[in-house]
């Protein structure tokens, strides 16, 4: 019953994960790595026999270190136990007491924060008796389509060649029969396709069950069952007017057909300028605005970017689309009597500077006619985690990657500065975004990991990860806004309520307001006068607006608003 509701609320949260889609605060939902402990074997040491074991990540294929595994030793009913930590590979020894004698040696791991724990069943050594040596070769990366697949057997025991009957299978899959190496301890095996199942990592296992001479041992190795994907890309038109719509459509494809909900960006002329969703049949369609782009050739291709690790990158043949020039202005045109140019800019005048004198004269008399205008909301700003599924909960993995996006231009951000720490404040790994905007962290340590993304004139963005992940970091995406935009955002706030009417904003220059408010009270406002100066200086300045004005800002704004 207990074990029914476990699964009952894992598949709650699933669910829950897949409907919420991007989210912006950290998981909630802790899930731990597999592990599997193995016995390698009994070997003679300086001081006696050695028991030799490791501790794997069964879904990394790598050996966790710096854990503590219990050994457990019974011999006609006596039992003893020895702690042994693993090494930086995960291996871990025991020395085992002096004798010639066969014993039941079980192996567990009671688990931690990161890791599940592993209890495998007991197994038959005998100190008297060699423990042979499994090698398991094949490649790591299957190829989804290739009928067979070659599995190469080693097999030696002391140094020396053995034959000995393994019994082949997939883990929590098929067998795969036995097979016996010859003489020289060598053997192929080739190996069905269909036998290993879908894409995605599959682990193949050879047990040796033991004999009168050597003691009884097993490998594991790992492999990938892979896909390669396929992107098309073609142009509606070859040629566009720059007031047109650059319309460009493709599909993702991989060996099993259409894939539904992948990442494909738009690159041109080498450089990223979008990114959109495939949708049902794998087919994909960027509208951008021909203007965006200079008048001449470009070269466009499409980019997919997998989620899936079982997934290969691909990138579509590339595609050639002219924006056609301008269309020139007649001559005629620049021969408008300076009259009508003349009266032109004096209406302009007038409706620039019409209000603010009508604003000041009339202003007691029109207050109470006023309509305040809604605020404006301000530009979200963070990170934006990618969405999880019920499969990849089942998956953990130790990288991320993702982009870092500036939500007002609409533009990835080139050049970013991404820092990982350890949650200490030292630093693990500092990387910088490309063109872009994308970035890759590989394999990071299990933990907690802090995370900043910062670049000069934007505002810095900090959040923390948990390793592993359940593919929430696959994909995510980092919104870093400009200091200038945050600066506005202060500014407007602090001056909307010292306009004579809201109508006047975005009409009146921040020295205009200034001198309007100082006029009124007859003295001058240093508080506004500061804070319109910080603003300006963020916007005319020559380099990127430094993050330390904000905190100015900030400051300048309460005491206007508490004056």
């Amino acid at each position: 019953m207990a074990m029914g509701r476990i699964l009952i609320s894992m598949l709650v949260c699933g669910a829950a994960l897949w409907v919420a889609g991007p989210v912006s605060a950290a998981p909630v939902v802790t899930v731990k790595g597999r592990t599997a402990v193995q016995i390698v074997g009994i070997y003679p040491g300086d001081d006696g026999a050695i028991l030799v074991g490791r501790l794997l990540d069964k879904d990394l294929d790598v050996g966790i270190p710096e854990r503590t595994v219990e050994v457990s030793l019974r011999l006609r009913g006596a039992r003893r136990t020895f702690r042994a930590r693993t090494d930086a590979e995960g291996e871990f020894r025991v020395v085992l007491p002096p004798g010639r004698q066969a014993y039941e040696v079980e192996a567990r791991f009671t688990g931690d924060g990161s890791y599940a724990p592993d209890a495998p069943p007991s197994e038959s050594m005998d100190i008297t008796k060699l423990t042979p040596e499994i090698g398991l070769q094949m490649d790591r990366e299957l190829d989804l389509t290739a009928p067979r697949h070659e599995l190469r057997i080693v097999t030696r025991a002391e140094g020396r060649n053995v034959s000995i009957p393994l019994q082949l299978g997939v883990e929590g899959g098929p067998g795969l029969g036995v097979h016996t190496t010859d003489a020289n301890g060598r053997a192929t095996v080739s190996i069905p396709a269909e036998r290993l199942g879908g894409p995605g990592p599959v682990t193949i296992v050879a047990r040796f069950a033991g004999d009168a001479e050597l003691n009884p041992t097993r490998a594991r190795h790992e492999a990938l069952v892979v896909s390669a994907v396929t992107v098309t890309l073609s142009a509606e038109r070859s040629a566009v007017e720059p007031e047109e719509e650059l319309a460009l459509t493709g599909a993702v494809t991989d060996a099993r057909g259409p894939v539904t909900g992948a990442t494909v960006g738009l690159e041109a002329m080498g450089r990223h300028v979008a990114s959109v969703l495939t949708e049902e049949g794998g087919r994909f369609r960027f509208e951008l605005r021909a203007r965006d782009f200079p008048p001449g050739s470009l070269d466009l291709v499409a980019r997919f970017t997998p989620t899936a690790i079982w997934r290969r990158p691909a990138v579509s043949p590339g595609v050639q689309v002219t924006v056609l020039p301008p269309t020139p202005i007649p001559a005629r045109l620049y021969l408008i009597p300076v009259a009508v140019t003349t009266l032109i800019m004096l209406a302009l005048l007038m409706v620039r500077f019409w209000p603010a004198r009508s604003g000041e004269a009339d202003e007691d008399e029109r207050q109470g006619s006023i309509q305040v205008e809604a605020d404006p909301e301000p530009v979200e700003s963070g990170v934006r985690l990618a969405r999880t599924s019920l499969r990849s909960i089942v998956k953990p993995a130790f990288d991320l990657h993702g982009t870092v996006w500036n939500p007002v231009d609409r533009r990835a951000v080139q050049g970013a500065r991404i820092v990982v720490d350890d949650g200490h404040g030292r630093s693990v790994l500092e990387l910088f975004s490309d063109a872009g905007g994308r970035f890759a962290i590989p394999g990071l340590p299990a933990g907690a990991h802090r995370i900043v993304v910062s670049r000069p004139g934007f505002v810095s963005e900090a959040f923390q990860v948990t390793i592993p992940h359940r593919g929430n970091l696959h994909g995510l995406r980092v919104d870093l806004v400009e200091v200038r935009v945050r600066l506005l955002e202060i500014y407007r706030e602090a001056a909307k309520p010292l306009l004579p009417g809201v109508q006047l904003w975005g009409r009146w220059t921040p020295r205009e307001l200034a001198r309007h408010v100082g006029s009124r009270a007859g003295r001058r406002n240093p508080e506004l006068e500061d804070l319109t100066r910080v603003l300006e200086q963020a916007y005319w300045s020559a380099g990127p607006a430094e993050e330390a004005l904000l905190e100015q800002a900030r400051e300048l704004a309460r005491s206007l608003r508490s004056g």
